[in-house]
């Protein structure tokens, strides 16, 4: 679980520097922890920086 946390703070400081990739990561890894709330936040920045498959999520699930 220490782990989940470390690969998940990774991931923010990443996607918080505008990586679409990392953003999504961090979508799974808080769906993973049954965060749904923070995931949506996640799933939707990857989809503003262009990730398609985000941006297929939002469309599909999320909205």
């Amino acid at each position: 679980m220490v782990l989940l946390h470390l690969q998940l703070h990774q991931a923010v400081v990443r996607a918080s520097l505008g990586d679409a990739d990392s953003a999504r990561t961090a979508a799974e890894l808080y769906e993973l922890l049954n965060q749904d709330e923070d995931a949506a936040v996640w799933w939707h920045k990857a989809a503003e920086l262009g990730d398609p498959d985000a941006i297929d999520y939002v469309n599909r699930i999320l909205t």
